[in-house]
């Protein structure tokens, strides 16, 4: 049974995965390039921007699960392996979200 369940969207990495991907294609029919090269830059962030697209955490009678986007970058920690918790703060450099 899930007793809490949140998911976060990940807008900001999509946005920028995204602008990265057209870049990447935009610059790949500018410069001497494979003509592979573009559409295979834009398929890798699509799908990066798709795996990442946002984060779920549920929180069931056994463990705590989360997984990005649609679900196949998944973990899990079983709630007997949790000693303690607390709130903490963390730094830019440390990661955002």
């Amino acid at each position: 049974m899930v007793r809490y369940e949140h998911t976060q969207q990940g807008t900001v990495i999509r946005v920028a995965l995204l602008i990265a991907a057209v870049a990447c294609f935009a610059l790949a029919q500018l410069l001497p390039a494979p003509p592979f090269l573009g559409p295979m830059a834009l398929v890798v962030f699509v799908t990066l921007a798709y795996l990442f697209s946002s984060l779920t955490i549920q929180v069931t009678d056994h463990a705590v699960h989360w997984y990005f986007g649609p679900g196949m970058l998944r973990k899990q920690v079983p709630l007997a392996e949790i000693q303690a918790v607390a709130t903490t703060r963390t730094r830019l450099l440390e990661g955002w979200g």
